[in-house]
């Protein structure tokens, strides 16, 4: 573990009798305030200034410094510092977007008329807080570190990687600089329990990330896309190799059994399941629909229109695409022709939310999770169902295939000449450059994260 060395500590003490540096400062303290502002003005002069910091330790904790005052600009600066846990921490915030671009607010769970999530995207006010939001820090932990910050943050990880939920909890207290990274810190502890233990303790991960404050709803969606990512292929029919899955699904339902949010997170989870599994398969066939419980036969649908109809180079009308899709969901794996599966570049990318929240007169209306991203309404009919998927995909091709949307909208079944009508006014909003209808500006309404 890095201390700082006297000559550090003691700085202010003998920096008045020593000529100002090249920044005009006597201190650290007041180099690290000039390399802050100079980030702000003039970014391209930072570097500069962090290589003409004599005292390596120094540099640690003016890049921190860094860090935790611009999370999204720093990461410019993250090869600058050496092989460590500051290091580790520098490039991990790079790709948490949400420490800059805070979670908009959402309404809660079970507030729509029809079944289904009223959003694709989870608040925090959807889940519980959990005791380890009251967590202390232990005071002056960490204080005399080159970066407290990172230590704090990499013993939390340490500790969640171990199981070991309370010390981990007190290392993320013990984090300071504003809620955002304390909160952060639990979010990150969640995710990496979860990748070790799986399915095991899942009641300690949910835990984990009830002490996220604001970023609770991101924090569970996180844990069910990891459990939900372990998923094989979708052409291995065997039901052995699925056995895990099952097990991930009645541990996170037994996690969230006092939670509202129960089920709409099964239903997010197949979904990701389905749309990983596919991801992974090395032909198409309907094989997962034979291994997965019924509830999860409109995810696998949904997921593999997207994925059949992303390797088609030329746009078709309604009919032969559903044909298509129809076509691959019937065969098996052992029946051999399958359709050679090519790498899936839309699975790299996110997936547009193209029914954020329910407009006047749609909160009556069947919603499931759309891919884990967006929502779709849904019918019990398959051969209906495979038709709202189809639209669904083609909204989100690119370019979108906007004619078989249009075909659509004097189909006989009135949900999909909703769905229809609805993707066509999102896709306009989007070649106007506008925001979606549907998409709130609100921001948290959180402050504490209580």
């Amino acid at each position: 573990m890095l201390r700082l060395p006297n000559r550090l500590i003691f700085f202010g003490l003998i920096g008045c009798a020593q000529a100002p540096d090249e920044l005009g400062c006597h201190d650290p303290a007041c180099r690290t305030e000039i390399i802050l502002t100079a980030h702000d003005v003039n970014g391209a002069e930072v570097p500069g200034h962090l290589a003409a910091l004599s005292d390596e330790l120094e540099r640690i904790g003016v890049i921190s410094a860094l860090v935790d005052h611009d999370p999204e600009g720093a990461s410019a600066y993250c090869s600058l510092l050496p092989r460590s846990i500051s290091r580790r921490r520098c490039e991990h915030v790079s790709g948490r977007s949400h420490l800059w671009d805070p979670p908009k607010q959402t309404v809660g769970v079970g507030s729509r008329a029809g079944i289904g999530p009223v959003s694709a995207q989870w608040g925090a006010g959807d889940l519980s807080p959990s005791s380890l939001i009251y967590t202390r820090g232990v005071s002056g932990s960490f204080g005399l570190d080159v970066d407290p910050h990172a230590t704090a943050w990499g013993r939390a990880m340490q500790a969640a990687e171990a199981g070991e939920v309370e010390p981990a909890a007190k290392a993320c207290a013990s984090i300071r600089g504003g809620l955002r990274w304390r909160y952060d810190c639990f979010f990150s502890a969640a995710v990496a329990h979860v990748e070790v233990w799986d399915r095991a303790h899942l009641s300690d991960t949910v835990a984990l990330c009830g002490g996220s404050g604001t970023f609770r709803g991101l924090c569970l969606g996180a844990v069910v896309n990891a459990l939900a990512s372990a998923a094989p292929p979708s052409d291995d029919a065997d039901p052995l190799t699925w056995a895990p899955v099952m097990m991930r699904a009645y541990g996170l339902r037994e996690a969230l059994s006092d939670s509202p949010l129960q089920a709409d997170a099964l239903d997010r989870f197949w979904a990701l399941v389905s749309w990983h599994s596919v991801a992974k398969a090395t032909a198409m066939s309907g094989d997962l629909i034979d291994v997965l419980p019924l509830a999860a036969g409109a995810h696998v649908r949904a997921a593999m229109a997207a994925s059949v109809l992303a390797r088609v180079d030329v746009p078709l009308d309604l009919g032969s695409a559903v044909g298509l899709v129809n076509t691959v969901l019937d065969r098996r794996a052992n029946q051999g022709g399958q359709v050679a599966a090519t790498p899936n570049v839309q699975h790299a990318g996110a997936v547009s939310d193209m029914w954020p929240f329910d407009a006047p007169g749609e909160a009556h209306i069947a919603a499931v999770s759309y891919l884990g991203a967006s929502r779709r309404t849904i019918a019990s009919d398959p051969s209906t169902d495979t038709v709202l998927v189809v639209l669904e995909a083609a909204a989100r091709l690119k370019p979108s295939w906007k004619s078989l949307i249009d075909e659509a909208k004097t189909h006989g079944d009135q949900r999909v000449r909703w769905t229809a009508l609805r993707l066509a006014d999102q896709l306009g909003s989007e070649a106007l450059g506008q925001a979606p209808t549907s998409v709130s500006s609100t921001p948290v309404g959180q402050n504490s994260g209580l």
